[in-house]
């Protein structure tokens, strides 16, 4: 019987199974924010959403809004998106929560966003 149990415990770690991978989708997801070129959601707008990583005007569907957003109106109440002047998240910046801001001057932010981040507030 001394013999059966070693070989048994060492025989236990070989049934283990690895924990399954985490659910990337569900621990980065999306949020959504309304962009338009002129206050008071005029001109010509985009709805935008995004993981929570830097998201540069780059993009080929946000490049025609780089330099030119002058509202913008987060879509979740948590949610705190930072604007950014520069790309890679760089420069001057300023945070905007639900229910958004109607006219970015007003805090010294009009035509300026080149990037976009955001996190929950």
């Amino acid at each position: 019987m001394k013999q059966f149990i070693p070989t048994l415990l060492f025989a236990l770690p070989a049934l283990a199974t690895p924990a399954p991978a985490p659910d990337t989708a569900a621990d980065d997801p999306q949020s959504t924010i309304l962009l338009c070129a002129d206050t008071n959601h005029g001109g010509s707008c985009i709805n935008w959403s995004q993981k929570s990583h830097c998201w540069d005007f780059q993009d080929p569907a946000l490049n025609p809004f780089n330099d030119q957003v002058s509202s913008a109106y987060p879509a979740t109440p948590n949610i705190a998106w930072v604007l950014h002047a520069d790309y890679n998240c760089g420069g001057a910046q300023v945070t905007i929560t639900a229910p958004g801001a109607d006219d970015l001057n007003s805090l010294g932010f009009n035509d300026k966003v080149s990037a976009l981040s955001w996190h929950v507030a």
